[in-house]
């Protein structure tokens, strides 16, 4: 990790061993969608701050960006629906893991979702996603610059 300290790493320290190598275990893991799935469920307590039982908005979308390379049908509606809103601070564990789950049921759009049902078991942070593509919330260009 080229740690400037033996046994101590810094956040830049972990940031650049991230950034480096974080995208090929990702890749690696994607293989196996069991192996994803416990790389994903693990990435909520590494990245959380010591302490917190809920991981920050910013540093939630910064981890998506990483687990699902910028793949996912999902990834840049949902990540532009936590910057718009205001109710949530932070995601805790049951909303990280359930994102997952819900991602891997639903397309991301208005049509896809007619058969979600917000009585099911999903986190509000979930249905309140939902509401937000069904309102026809603009959705962001990929094919933008």
């Amino acid at each position: 990790m080229n740690a400037a300290r033996m046994g101590f790493f810094s956040r830049d320290d972990l940031a650049h061993w991230a950034a480096s190598a974080l995208p090929d275990l990702v890749s690696a893991a994607r293989a196996s969608p069991d192996v994803f799935t416990d790389v994903y469920e693990y990435a909520f307590g590494f990245a959380c701050e010591p302490g917190q039982r809920s991981l920050h908005l910013d540093a939630a979308v910064l981890m998506l960006r990483v687990l699902f390379l910028a793949s996912h049908p999902h990834l840049d509606p949902f990540t532009t629906f936590l910057a718009a809103q205001s109710e949530y601070r932070g995601i805790n564990r049951d909303q990280w893991c359930s994102f997952l789950e819900f991602a891997c049921t639903y397309a991301p759009t208005p049509d896809a979702l007619t058969d979600y049902d917000h009585d099911a078991a999903w986190p509000v942070l979930l249905d309140d996603y939902v509401a937000w593509i069904r309102d026809g919330k603009p959705l962001p260009d990929r094919d933008s610059p």
